[in-house]
């Protein structure tokens, strides 16, 4: 299981793209035309503002809620492209640059979304290390607050991978 963003490829392939969107805005055309800017900009920062905050839930049908929004925000910033190179902002070629990567990231958002969706682990273990201390809080001699201990061994921790899970396609391209 991955434990960290960056472990994903797909964020590390959104990274690249958001920077890349960045690098096209700051172009004088774009600089002139502000509510396009603007808009193209807030689309791109909430693809990857989406992945992160979707990534620190607790269950991976919120996690797959977050990723459709990022999808969702993908869509906006490619079809703002496709206003720039109308309006003349960015040629055809940069456009299809542009729209290859982002339909290499929808499709590896896709797959991310097919796995967890498969996997539908209710709880991801983020959050497990401040449950076991406050557990153990609560084994000292604070007041009972009805919480189940969390499991010792591996085996018994229904957020961490065994082999019947499906393959991770969001560490592989």
């Amino acid at each position: 299981m991955v434990q960290k963003l960056k472990d994903l490829r797909v964020y590390c392939r959104v990274e690249r793209y958001w920077s890349e969107v960045y690098q096209l805005c700051a172009r004088p055309a774009f600089r002139r035309d502000r509510a396009l800017r603007e808009q193209i900009e807030s689309a791109n920062d909430s693809v990857k503002a989406n992945i992160s905050e979707g990534f620190e839930q607790g269950s991976d049908a919120q996690f797959v809620r977050y990723l459709h929004y990022a999808k969702g925000s993908l869509a906006e910033v490619l079809s703002r492209l496709g206003d720039a190179e109308q309006k003349g902002y960015i040629a055809e070629d940069e456009l299809r640059r542009f729209a290859g990567e982002a339909e290499r990231i929808l499709n590896g958002l896709g797959k991310l979304i097919q796995y967890l969706d498969e996997c539908n682990w209710k709880d991801r273990g983020r959050h497990h290390a401040r449950l076991r201390a406050a557990d153990r809080k609560d084994a000292a001699g604070s007041k009972d607050t009805g919480r189940k201990p969390l499991p010792e061994t591996p085996s018994a921790a229904p957020w961490l991978p065994n082999e019947d899970a499906p393959a991770d396609p969001a560490t592989s391209d």
